[in-house]
């Protein structure tokens, strides 16, 4: 993962004036949602991990990306949020429902695993691996999990990543539902605290092979209910979020009802 843009910088064209609108995916974002998470996602320390050389690792993520998204799109366990701008998707952060949704049976494992196979080829196992191991971080009590976050590279240092979380934030506070995430860099740790995250022991733990480091980190969210409004609409200085935040991830397809 690079480094996140420093607050009020502008990494690439100027952003547009407008105020971006928050809401939920649609079928019809699937390309930009695909754009986002690839490209904001491409160069972090796990995705480095997963598959070491780049041009590989883009074409695996593709696939993957385009495999996936339509059915975690068609689960009821499955929150994908968007900040758009005219129309155009500009950051995306996807949600796992561990509150009203567990992991499902064998078949649906099985299931799963043969669609990552299927896209994935010879880095089908090191993405099973990299998931299970992730997932056994996880607390076992109902919660929300942020299984991955993107901003547009040329989007970064507006604080979209942020409204973007502060908009799921709210509904959990509402519901008393704490929330988890992995952060993959120092910085993306730093600014996950920012929004009330604490670390999760044990932190860090590493991915093996003498892979990177990973900092599981919970936010309560009856500590921060009602902290801040979920959507600004006013000018406001801009929390730089980092480009991607685990990108591969479990299918929610494999959830089945509490």
């Amino acid at each position: 993962m690079t480094q996140p843009a420093a607050p009020g910088s502008s990494p690439g064209r100027p952003l547009r004036t407008g105020v971006p609108t928050l809401r939920a995916a649609t079928y019809e974002d699937l390309d930009q949602i695909t754009e986002v998470m690839v490209t904001a996602c491409l160069d972090t320390p796990d995705a480095v991990w997963l598959i070491a050389d780049r041009d590989e690792r883009e074409t695996v993520y593709r696939r993957y990306s385009a495999a996936m998204f339509p059915a975690i799109l068609a689960d009821d366990a499955t929150y994908v949020d968007v900040a758009d701008i005219d129309a155009e998707v500009c950051a995306v952060a996807v949600w796992d429902d561990y509150a009203d949704h567990v992991l499902s049976d064998a078949q649906a494992e099985a299931r799963w695993r043969a669609l990552v196979n299927s896209v994935s080829g010879p880095y089908a196992d090191r993405i099973v691996l990299l998931d299970d191991i992730t997932v056994a971080h996880q607390p076992r009590t109902k919660h929300f999990c942020l299984s991955g976050i993107g901003v547009r590279p040329d989007r970064q240092g507006y604080g979209l990543g942020t409204r973007l979380l502060r908009y799921r934030h709210h509904e959990l506070d509402a519901m008393n539902l704490p929330s988890y995430v992995v952060a993959t860099t120092r910085a993306a740790r730093h600014l996950f605290a920012r929004e009330g995250y604490q670390d999760r022991d044990p932190s860090p733990f590493f991915l093996p092979d003498a892979g990177p480091a990973m900092w599981p980190m919970v936010r309560d969210g009856r500590a921060r209910r009602a902290s801040r409004p979920p959507h600004p609409t006013t000018p406001h200085t801009p929390l730089s979020i980092p480009r991607g935040t685990r990108f591969a991830g479990r299918c929610r397809a494999r959830h089945r009802r509490r």
